[in-house]
């Protein structure tokens, strides 16, 4: 490597790239890979003044503002397949859009907490524990000493050491009264539901008609009501919630030519209660100890 090289990675800087990459579903998808290093390598890494849409901004570390074409020209790759990669990351709750007339405003979701140039939280606590800990020590062990000392010469007895009273947290009802069950389904999009019922999706769906499906922005509101009413079916019991809508999939060959073709999630979703009847219909699943769509109430479907 030439020095002239050097100082010029030097200067431009660099990225952390976690080994937890890997383990994305879409890691064997290079353009899914390449595009994201790119929107990581191309975003401010601190805050500036940028005049976008009209009017200035204050772009924050984890920020650009960039087009479908320029990403394209960049990367290599196509427009329509940019926008179908970015629409991914963002119902993965990796990034966030915003679009103007010409350009978009795209925010990493959590840049901070993995690119930031100081050491992670946890170790950063445990130096400290470490280089403050032992001067705690020392200084209690002085007046440990002179504790002693006074005692001898007062011929007074040491006192037992009292326990340290135990600080329980206790938490708070929200002030509007909203319940624990209906908490989490407000917050489902953020929890690790979404991403299990996505995958379950993903997976058995692509089982089923060869190919991995399409999934945008109304795709994911959608599957927010899918996992919030199989929760709601289930008691909240998350394993149980994923259980029941992976046998909504064993039962696909049931349903009629029309329904069977609704293959989006944002599909599903609207035609659930039809869904479930004509499973019903079509007769009882036997299977013991897992949950039953011949049990549930279409009803109840908001």
């Amino acid at each position: 490597m030439k020095v002239s090289d050097y100082q010029e990675n030097y200067h431009t800087g660099w990225i952390k790239v976690y080994r937890s990459i890997v383990n994305k579903w879409w890691y064997n998808q290079s353009d899914y890979v390449h595009l994201w290093l790119h929107l990581i390598l191309e975003s401010t890494r601190k805050n500036r003044e940028y005049r976008w849409n009209g009017r200035t901004i204050q772009l924050k570390p984890g920020q650009l503002i960039t087009t479908r074409n320029k990403i394209a020209q960049k990367t290599g790759i196509n427009r329509s397949k940019v926008d179908r990669v970015l629409k991914t990351f963002e119902t993965e709750l990796q990034i966030e859009q915003q679009m103007s007339h010409s350009s978009r405003l795209i925010s990493i979701v959590n840049y901070g907490s993995y690119q930031s140039s100081e050491p992670l939280s946890e170790p950063r606590v445990s130096h400290e524990r470490a280089t403050s800990e032992p001067r705690v020590s020392l200084k209690q062990e002085g007046k440990k000493v002179r504790h002693k000392e006074s005692e001898k010469k007062e011929g007074m007895a040491a006192p037992l050491p009292q326990k340290p009273r135990s600080r329980v947290k206790t938490s708070k009802s929200s002030s509007n009264g909203t319940s624990g069950a209906a908490t989490k389904a407000l917050t489902v999009g953020s929890t690790a539901i979404y991403k299990t019922f996505m995958g379950i999706y993903r997976k058995r769906m692509t089982e089923i008609v060869g190919a991995a499906p399409q999934i945008d922005g109304s795709d994911g509101a959608a599957m927010k009501k899918v996992v919030t009413y199989f929760l709601g079916l289930t008691g909240n019991d998350d394993g149980k919630a994923a259980s029941a809508f992976s046998v909504l999939f064993d039962n696909w060959g049931k349903l009629d030519d029309f329904t069977r073709k609704m293959v989006r999630i944002r599909q599903v979703e609207s035609q659930l209660t039809s869904m479930i009847n004509q499973i019903k219909n079509h007769g009882k699943q036997t299977e013991s100890g897992r949950p039953q769509l011949t049990d549930i109430d279409p009803d109840s479907i908001q």
